[in-house]
């Protein structure tokens, strides 16, 4: 008896152990279940913004990053359908992924713009799939919306800097065959007007193909400035007194009507920039505010000192992490629409009537700011008026004053030799004929190689050559640094409608280079020949 019950104990708890060995793996089952459900549950909410919406378009579950990306709670989502989150948005189309995935679609990814119940528009990409029951059964779908909304707004400003950047090449070259036509145009006309009579009639049909000549180069200047092709006599100044120097001549262009008012900042940081190009834009920017407000308005014109970090520059790329003196010009005028703001900088483009502007004030605007290192920004809204926003980095360099050249009316005549290289034919033709009537001594040469060989062959000494900066075989530089092997003292001046990198360096002039822009007329030939020809015997900087 004592050994049946022994024997039956012993399988009693042999038969508790094994049970409480089931129990115990059941729970440690349950709570492996658990930790892989808290696991999953917290890469769900830590996901990209991820939502699941079952057969009935209805949103069952939605992550936190979901909710915050839309800018709504849990209980705004969960239970509405789809279309009732995103506004504008229906499943009766074809193509909508719940209906293609339901008819046995894996995977979907597309790309689509979404108006949110607050009106935002965003643009995302949305890859689905099949959510799916114990049985394999689909009984809705997962999604994952990935907000790409400025990654679309830096890539249509990439292609937007790159569009300017071929319409700024085009303008530049264009210009510069422009440019030798119209020096020619120009030149000529002028010497014409020399040799006829004060009083004779056809002086002032001369001086209005003078008058039509310099209009057609203002043109061509402005071009070339959108172009970023310009030439750059730069100042480390600050812009405070340049916005001072221009204060009474913008009184004058605005009218009375309008009110102008300054804010600078003191201390302002110092840049360097051509203060005439900078005037240039000023008064470019007033004109164009002056013509927002044709019933009177109010312009203002401020200073500041700002500095832009990484976080800035991240979402703008093409800036450079730094300090930079800031210039606003704003007006209270008419504003422009969001399509008209993409496209003010191009060149041509205008919202003005026919004959009231060329449509080049703003990309000549555009190409000053981006030659001198900065970047220029607008705001505007229609009825709200308009902001023009520039940015100059700040250079370290004391800063220097604006002052005003002193021209003189008297040209001396001259007894130098000169030696003229330039490929354009009737623009070598008419800077010798200049340079001849005014005693100079002139021998000429088409090509850069025509003369290195004269330069070898010429007896006499040569005391200045003016030669054209970009020609066919080698260049302006070039040719000047095989002239110098032969003649060492001999002094330079470059002429050219714009340059390359061969003497200006990211279009700026290098400090020691005379350099004469196209087109000119004589007396800014001999001038700057003169001028030249009296400095110290020193290389010129190429």
């Amino acid at each position: 008896m004592e050994i049946r019950v022994q024997k039956r104990t012993e399988e009693l708890t042999s038969a508790n152990e094994a049970l409480q060995n089931e129990i115990d793996e059941r729970k440690r089952k349950e709570e492996e279940i658990q930790r892989a459900h808290q696991e999953l549950d917290q890469i769900f909410k830590a996901a990209a913004p991820l939502c699941v919406i079952d057969s009935e378009f209805k949103m069952i579950r939605a992550n936190d990053t979901f909710c915050s990306f839309l800018g709504l709670t849990s209980d705004d989502i969960i239970g509405k359908r789809c279309h009732d989150i995103w506004r504008g948005t229906a499943c009766e189309t074809p193509d909508c992924p719940m209906r293609m995935i339901l008819a046995g679609s894996e995977r979907l990814g597309y790309e689509a713009e979404k108006e949110l119940k607050d009106g935002r528009k965003i643009s995302c990409i949305v890859k689905a799939m099949p959510y799916r029951d114990l049985d394999g059964e689909i009984i809705g779908i997962v999604e994952n919306i990935r907000d790409v909304t400025e990654h679309k707004h830096l890539e249509a400003q990439f292609l937007h800097a790159q569009k300017m950047e071929a319409v700024g090449r085009l303008a530049g070259g264009i210009a510069h065959d422009f440019n030798n036509l119209l020096t020619v145009i120009s030149g000529n006309t002028e010497l014409a007007m020399m040799s006829v009579d004060v009083n004779d009639p056809l002086q002032d049909e001369l001086k209005q193909v003078q008058e039509a000549a310099i209009r057609a180069s203002d043109l061509i200047r402005q071009l070339l400035a959108f172009g970023r092709k310009q030439v750059m006599e730069l100042k480390s100044l600050n812009l405070n007194h340049i916005i001072e120097n221009t204060h009474k001549m913008l009184r004058r262009i605005i009218g009375e009507d309008i009110e102008l008012e300054t804010i600078l900042a003191r201390y302002l940081w110092r840049v360097k920039v051509d203060p005439a190009q900078i005037e240039q834009v000023i008064v470019n920017l007033a004109v164009n505010a002056r013509d927002a407000m044709p019933r009177g308005g109010k312009l203002t014109i401020e200073t500041d000192k700002v500095e832009l970090d990484e976080s800035y520059t991240s979402i703008h790329p093409q800036i450079i992490p730094g300090k930079y003196a800031m210039m606003a010009i704003s007006d209270t005028g008419v504003g422009m629409t969001e399509e008209v703001r993409a496209k003010i900088f191009e060149p041509f483009f205008t919202t003005k009537e026919t004959g009231r502007g060329t449509g080049l004030g703003l990309s000549t605007v555009y190409g000053i700011i981006k030659q001198s290192g900065g970047f220029i920004w607008v705001y505007s809204e229609l009825g709200k008026g308009t902001a023009f926003k520039i940015y100059l980095p700040m250079v370290p360099e004391a800063a220097e004053t604006i002052s005003q050249e002193n021209k003189s009316p008297d040209l001396p005549r001259g007894t130098e030799a000169i030696l003229v290289v330039e490929d354009d034919d009737n623009v070598r033709q008419l800077t010798c004929r200049i340079l001849e009537r005014q005693g100079y001594s002139v021998t000429q040469a088409r090509t850069g190689m025509e003369a290195c060989s004269m330069c070898h062959e010429i007896k006499e000494p040569i005391d200045l050559v003016v030669t054209d900066v970009v020609m066919p075989g080698i260049n302006g530089a070039e040719l000047m640094e095989r002239i110098r092997i032969i003649l060492p003292d001999v002094k330079v001046l470059f002429v050219s409608g714009y340059t390359s990198n061969v003497i200006v360096h990211n279009g700026i002039l290098g400090t020691n280079t005379p350099y004469l822009q196209k087109p000119f007329n004589p007396n800014d030939l001999i001038k700057k020949v003169q001028g030249v020809l009296n400095l110290p015997n020193q290389k010129s900087e190429i």
